[in-house]
């Protein structure tokens, strides 16, 4: 039996089980970590945990996609005194978050925060206090410690929770990071009754987003205090704390801005425990309103961008890049069903002369405001346009898709019910019986066209 205070020897040569596949990344992380023992799957690795208990597991999260929180239950399982550390990417540490608060022992971040683990694997030895000091030097600091611990700080912990909370909605949608990010404030607040008005940047008006505290489908004149305290907020651009007797209820409005835009005001009326809103409330609201604020500017940016990336400036139609993607989808869905897709290639009219370039944007808009139900628009050249539907097989037309049809099919001209300028030249595939692609059916209409 050894003494006491001895090296526990068969304890700490206990081996690191690593699953890393990716060459590059395991020669990194041995480097870091030499006594690891490294395996390309979670199979093998689950195989050398059973021969032999290791000090830790280590997994590259990319390796695992999709079975993360299944390595963590088996490891649980098998060995729950072994912890299981991830190594991730920046962008997948919301869910490298998730895995430690369902039993993963922690996570480190790539490129630098890797070279925490040898400290975590082998943390420095305590120093024991002096045998010969008084208790009261063994026990208390020289000095007190800058700060009071975390657990002494609710108002601090609070911060930080929600904070983590919100940060997993960084791959939401813009709508869903307003609306679930103002549910998480309210939490983090205690808030019994309030409300999220987003701003219309338009109008500027403040329309409804989502609200607590009132039965469901109460309507915005529910919250019309709330509603005038908040077009206060919006105009000066801060955080709003009427006092008791100023407003039916005391009310904290908190703008939902960034990079000097607002793009909604968050209202609170009302605590669960009764106590008033005070400026550590206000505090919290306004910080986690800004965290708030800028994963929804940067959701609203991406999809701005995905817009514009498969839409046409001028008309609004898909782009032929994005058209030929759809085609293919819509061409797969009807061949399943036995239906048939029809594709309309369009062009100006030039019986009356070539038409300028704002005529046929005039005319590509007019094709975006009169498709057919379920039919799709594309603009996939300088002067030509596409038109592409697939009729449900025991569905009645509609008028307006019959008369295209008729059109592109009888006369080769289309008229788009306007002007007289919006006519347009048209030549018609189907699949199957021309084509059995998108981009056969596409090159079929042009040939009609050319030809017509």
């Amino acid at each position: 039996m050894p003494a006491s205070g001895s090296y526990n020897l068969s304890e700490s040569t206990k081996c690191i089980v690593l699953v890393c596949r990716d060459p590059g990344r395991r020669a990194m992380l041995e480097r870091i970590v030499p006594a690891a023992e490294a395996h390309s799957s979670a199979i093998e690795a689950m195989l050398a945990v059973a021969r032999k208990s290791p000090r830790a597991v280590i997994v590259n999260f990319q390796d695992v996609e999709g079975s993360q929180r299944d390595v963590v239950a088996a490891m649980r399982r098998a060995h729950p005194e072994v912890p299981v550390y991830f190594v991730v990417e920046p962008e997948d540490e919301p869910a490298a978050r998730r895995l430690v608060q369902a039993g993963a022992g922690d996570y480190f971040v790539l490129p630098t925060d890797v070279y925490r683990l040898p400290r975590v694997l082998d943390p420095p030895p305590t120093r024991p206090a002096s045998p010969a000091a008084p208790v009261a030097e063994q026990e208390l600091p020289a000095t007190a410690p800058p700060t009071a611990p975390l657990r002494e700080r609710p108002e601090q912990l609070r911060l930080f929770v929600s904070a983590c909370a919100l940060s997993d909605l960084a791959q939401a949608d813009a709508r869903t990071i307003l609306r679930e990010g103002a549910a998480i404030i309210f939490h983090a607040l205690a808030a019994a009754r309030g409300c999220l008005l987003s701003c219309d940047s338009r109008t500027k008006s403040l329309l409804l987003v989502t609200a607590i505290g009132e039965a469901p489908g109460a309507g915005d004149d529910t919250f019309e205090a709330e509603r005038a305290a908040a077009g206060q907020a919006l105009h000066t651009n801060d955080a709003i704390l009427t006092e008791a007797g100023a407003t039916p209820r005391p009310l904290l409005c908190v703008p939902v801005r960034s990079d000097e835009k607002t793009f909604a005001v968050l209202c609170i009326s009302g605590k669960h425990d009764g106590t008033a809103l005070d400026s550590d409330d206000r505090d919290i609201a306004t910080r986690l309103a800004g965290v708030m604020a800028g994963l929804y500017s940067a959701a609203a940016r991406l999809e701005r961008f995905a817009t514009m990336a498969l839409r046409d400036a001028e008309t609004g139609l898909l782009k032929a890049d994005a058209l030929e993607t759809y085609l293919t989808k819509l061409i797969g869905r009807a061949a399943a069903q036995n239906a048939p897709v029809t594709v309309i290639l369009l062009r100006p009219d030039t019986s009356g002369g070539p038409a300028d370039a704002t005529a046929v944007a005039r005319l590509g808009r007019a094709i975006a405001a009169r498709l057919p139900q379920g039919w799709q628009g594309a603009r996939i050249g300088s002067d030509r346009f596409v038109v592409v539907g697939a009729p449900k097989p025991d569905a009645q037309p509609l008028p307006r898709e019959v008369a295209l049809l008729y059109a592109a099919r009888s006369r080769g001209v289309v008229d788009l019910g306007g002007s007289g300028a919006e006519r347009l030249s048209a030549a018609v595939a189907e699949f199957p019986k021309d084509g059995a692609d998108a981009r056969t059916l596409l090159a079929t209409a042009a040939g009609r066209l050319t030809a017509s």
